[in-house]
């Protein structure tokens, strides 16, 4: 039994000692082979959909866990992207006319097109210098219930942690 033991610790070291990649985060979009970013030192302003909003969350709730999504974001010393909300926008969030960052939910249906089961997407687009002069976000309120918080008996997605892994795209 002391033997099994002693080469179960040893396979576990060397396990635990072999290379690895592990890598944070991955890509999931490339302009010319590279990653796009937002141009530096501008202020990114993104404006909250007046036509898709949440049948979950009022306006003030929608807004308070935006900026605080944005606020984390503003913390690692890895990231200098600063964000402000505009106006509002009459606008579908993913609306490839409206070349503003535009936030909003569907609430009454999820398109196939975007994926099944997702909270969330974010759909960036860049020019040709690969500057992203575009970052949307839609909340998927068709098969989830938004939430502020961890979620009680009742469920719920927090939207403030949601939309923090969203802007992290």
């Amino acid at each position: 039994m002391t033997r099994l033991l002693a080469a179960v610790a040893a396979l576990a070291a060397i396990l635990l000692a072999a290379p690895r990649s592990a890598p944070a985060f991955e890509y999931m979009a490339t302009c010319e082979g590279r990653p796009a970013a937002w141009a530096q030192g501008e202020v990114l302003t993104y404006r909250l959909s007046s036509t898709h909003v949440s049948d979950d969350l009022e306006d003030g709730q929608v807004r308070a866990a935006l900026a605080a999504a944005w606020q984390e974001w503003s913390t690692p010393a890895c990231s200098t992207i600063e964000a402000q909300l505009g106006e509002p926008v009459e606008a579908d969030p993913f609306d490839e006319a409206v070349e503003e960052s535009v936030i909003g939910f569907y609430e009454d249906a999820w398109p196939a097109s975007l994926g099944a089961g997702l909270l969330a997407l974010t759909r960036i687009r860049w020019a040709g210098d690969c500057t992203i002069f575009d970052g949307d976000i839609v909340f998927n309120g068709a098969e989830n219930d938004w939430i502020l918080g961890p979620p009680g008996d009742e469920g719920g997605k927090d939207l403030q942690s949601v939309a923090t892994h969203e802007i992290g795209h």
